[in-house]
């Protein structure tokens, strides 16, 4: 794993800071500068171990994207590599590298856009180079085909030609569904033919 530098010392292989990274001070005599290591410490923790989406319909809206969290508890700035996904999208606002001491990245998880239906369930893996703190998060999505079942008359079918019916989707997404109400055509009686003066182009038959 390494060791990073924590400070300066005047001593050769001294572990005892007397001087901070990045602070400015006064020397009065010549001095030499010895840096101070420490061995890599690597801790990594996640506030989420799995990311649900639920189920909809084919044809749908991007859903809203999940987040998770990851802090860096060790001692040294780590870059974490995002999974690579074909159902999901693994993203950050900038850059993958989180600052030693409690630096924190977050992340976002969010299904990919016209997905077919199925269930879609991955382990997204999140790599740190260290097998000790590389970690995944499971990610579980699933697309339904429309559930048209119950279809109601549009009372729009003629004389002459069949009306249609609707049907809302039953998985409540939204979605309807507009078919030919087959033997819907209206039928002319005697009296109406006669009263709408129609006998001549809808004859009656007894």
């Amino acid at each position: 794993q390494g060791f990073v530098q924590i400070g300066w010392a005047s001593v050769d292989g001294s572990d005892v800071i007397e001087y901070d990274l990045g602070s400015s001070f006064d020397i009065k005599k010549n001095t030499q500068f010895y840096p101070v290591w420490q061995k890599v410490v690597l801790n990594i923790s996640h506030d989420i171990n799995k990311v649900t989406f639920g189920s909809i319909c084919v044809g749908y809206a991007a859903p809203v994207a999940q987040a998770l969290t990851i802090k860096n508890l060790g001692n040294a700035d780590v870059t974490v590599a995002l999974p690579v996904s074909e159902n999901f999208d693994v993203t950050t606002d900038g850059s993958a590298t989180i600052a030693a001491n409690g630096g924190t990245l977050t992340v976002k998880i969010q299904p990919k856009v016209g997905l077919l239906v199925g269930t879609y369930l991955e382990a997204l893996a999140f790599d740190f180079g260290d097998e000790e703190v590389n970690f995944s998060v499971t990610a579980k999505f699933v697309v339904n085909d429309h559930l048209f079942i119950k279809y109601i008359s549009n009372e729009d079918a003629t004389y002459s030609a069949n009306g249609t019916e609707t049907a809302e989707c039953l998985s409540g997404c939204g979605a309807k569904h507009t078919r030919t109400a087959e033997g819907s055509m209206k039928k002319h009686t005697a009296d109406q033919n006669t009263a709408d003066g129609l006998l001549e182009e809808y004859p009656y038959h007894t």
